[in-house]
């Protein structure tokens, strides 16, 4: 992660080109692969808001806000998967809380269903 705040940082500062040359692989599909663990799922939401911290640009601060919403919405659905249930409620009502939150409202039934299901 702090890689990607820091190749933020460093685009909002300089002018950045792209070269269609392969200079790395990731391998995602590995299930021990850093960007599929819960640790990177929670963190993704912090980072994202540094991020937004970083621009004054308004259009840039609104997609970011928009990409921060959904990773607070996939830090709960990866925290469901772990078992993590005060947590998955506590990224779902964070989601919520925010503009366009409210698409994931149907979500609750999911995290009260496992809740239950839990507590059995």
């Amino acid at each position: 992660m702090e890689m990607t705040t820091l190749g933020f940082s460093l685009a909002h500062k300089y002018r950045i080109a792209f070269s269609s040359e392969k200079t790395f692989i990731i391998h995602i599909d590995q299930h021990d692969h850093c960007s599929q663990s819960l640790r990177y799922f929670q963190n993704a939401p912090n980072v994202i808001a540094e991020m937004e911290k970083l621009t004054s640009r308004s259009e840039l601060q609104q997609l970011l806000r928009q990409k921060r919403r959904n990773a607070l919405h996939q830090a709960s659905i990866k925290s469901l998967a772990e078992g993590q249930y005060s947590a998955a409620w506590r990224y779902h009502i964070a989601s919520l809380g925010m503009k366009g939150g409210l698409r994931y409202l149907t979500y609750t039934r999911r995290l009260l269903m496992a809740f239950i299901r839990s507590s059995r």
